[in-house]
């Protein structure tokens, strides 16, 4: 039975290009659908241009909404903080 979950996520720093791009390609192979409600409006990883800039004007103080619909909304929403914090992950190890 598919579920509906919520999630709000403090950000900590701006989202990277890399972390964006692996949203994208993440709602490309997952079992459900999620998208993203912002201060600027909602957004769904699958529109590629729209997410970019979304994310890109997203500051490191901001509160990002995670709404998913999905069979197994638990690891969905595990895979997409690791999504997140493997770029923060990269970020650090580049510095």
């Amino acid at each position: 039975m598919k579920e509906i979950y919520t999630e709000i996520i403090q950000l900590e720093n701006q989202l990277t290009m890399y972390e964006i791009l692996s949203l994208h390609d993440y709602n490309q192979t997952v079992d459900g659908d999620f998208y993203f409600i912002t201060e600027h409006g909602v957004v769904a990883p699958r529109n590629l241009p729209k997410l970019v800039s979304t994310f890109l004007t997203l500051d490191e103080t901001s509160e990002l909404k995670v709404v998913i619909e999905g069979y197994d909304v638990n690891q969905i929403f595990t895979d997409i903080k690791t999504c997140i914090e493997e770029g923060a992950a990269e970020k650090e190890a580049v510095v």
